[in-house]
């Protein structure tokens, strides 16, 4: 057994001596130190769960925007809030599903929610066909319409310009394609056909023909008008205000009646495009596939009946 020179006596009956005069110091010590841990682990975790508490609002306010103004039908998940200590732990690549915030940074909130709502809550793995300019600029569009919807001006026009310094062509195309209601009815329906087809495993080439056909819609100078069971003389009404073609999109019950109003245009200064005209079949026929999760139908039956005003020669 060792032996402590000065102490007289070994290591080991030097630590029992001590621990048996000092017992309960010592007992005391640990249990000081044990509640300052919890008391410290605690106050972070309610500090958090107060600051979630806090900001929840707008994250619900935003949400319900988002998924009733924005992008109806294609909203998969409500994002859960992530507290972290500072921006700087804001991960480069966000999980789906989940939001980051930095811990009582209030004056953030309404930039990071505008910014990864869009991302962490719909399309998950219909973004995969968009090449990478338009993928960017389908976000940055969401984002500003989300912006300008909520009255934040100062913050959605960062988007839109960001945007236009970054990639402006494809900013232009999916601003257009947004604005003449074309994202959900066309583009990420035909999305969602095409993922369907390829069971999820997207090719290069997919990407390139997709992308293609994205841009080449946008061209195309026609407003979606959704037909429901108004009379088809309302819509013909509607249509012929306008000053530009019509894409006609009907769902299930509602398709006859968009080939009546289709068939008054054409008495009225509208014809069909052609397919050469528009790369795909007109009327297009298919089966309509609802991603929400409370869609309390999964599909249905539709039609797009593309239609342009004649020229008069």
């Amino acid at each position: 057994m060792p032996y402590h020179p000065i102490l007289g006596q070994s290591f080991e009956d030097f630590v029992l001596k001590f621990i048996e005069q000092f017992l309960w110091e010592i007992i005391f010590l640990i249990i000081l130190a044990i509640l300052g841990s919890v008391v410290v682990f605690g106050r972070n975790r309610i500090g958090k769960w107060l600051f979630i508490r806090k900001i929840k609002p707008a994250l619900d306010q935003t949400m319900s925007v988002y998924e009733k103004s924005i992008l109806p039908e294609y909203v998969e998940v409500k994002p859960k809030i992530e507290v972290v200590r500072k921006k700087e732990d804001i991960p480069a690549e966000l999980p789906f599903g989940y939001i980051f915030v930095p811990v009582g940074q209030e004056e953030l909130i309404w930039d990071l929610f505008l910014t990864y709502l869009p991302i962490s809550s719909s399309i998950r793995r219909i973004r995969l066909l968009f090449d990478e300019n338009l993928r960017k600029s389908l976000f940055d569009v969401l984002s500003y319409q989300l912006g300008m919807k909520l009255d934040k001006e100062e913050i959605a026009v960062k988007f839109r310009d960001n945007a236009i310094k970054a990639y402006a062509d494809d900013f232009e195309v999916m601003d257009k394609i947004y604005r003449d209601g074309k994202l959900t009815a066309v583009i990420l329906y035909e999305a969602s056909k095409r993922l369907r087809k390829t069971k999820g495993k997207v090719s290069i080439s997919d990407v390139k023909e997709f992308s293609k056909l994205v841009r080449k819609i946008a061209e195309i100078d026609a407003e979606i008008m959704r037909i429901h069971r108004r009379p088809a003389s309302h819509y013909v009404e509607e249509a012929l205000k306008l000053k530009r073609g019509v894409v006609l999109l009907a769902r299930g019950a509602y398709i006859e009646n968009a080939v009546r109003v289709s068939d008054e245009l054409c008495e009225k200064g509208f014809e069909k495009f052609t397919p050469n005209e528009l790369g795909f079949s007109n009327p297009e026929t298919g089966t309509w596939y609802f991603v929400h999760p409370r869609s309390p139908k999964k599909q249905v039956p539709f039609m797009r009946i593309w239609l342009k005003r004649k020229v008069i020669d």
